[in-house]
């Protein structure tokens, strides 16, 4: 769980829906509602980042796989393997470079 790093007010969590499906939800904390969800996530979120603007989303999670999503339109831009491990992973961005790292552990 998080704040957006750009809008006041706006909460981001991540965690796993009765169905076993994992989101990203946005909440308005003022109103108490969720804004928007992100889907397509195939298990745990590990760890999440918005950029220095605030409009891409990358998430690591433990398929082994880095996403960055576009937000506003819960579209996947791009994907590609991480860590392949069942432990936890962290992403970041690398300021306003366009660039993420991430760490974490392999088998």
């Amino acid at each position: 769980m998080q704040f957006h790093p750009l809008v006041a007010n706006l909460l981001v969590t991540a965690s796993p829906e009765l169905t076993g499906v994992p989101t990203i939800k946005y909440w308005d904390i003022e109103s108490g509602k969720n804004v928007a969800t992100i889907t397509g996530i195939k298990d745990t979120v590990f760890s999440f980042a918005h950029n220095f603007d605030g409009s891409l989303l990358a998430v690591t999670s433990k398929d082994g796989f880095v996403r960055v999503i576009d937000p506003l339109q819960n579209k996947i831009l791009s994907e590609g393997p991480s860590h392949e491990g069942s432990r936890g992973s962290r992403v970041i961005w690398l300021g306003n470079t366009g660039r993420i790292a991430t760490i974490g552990f392999d088998k």
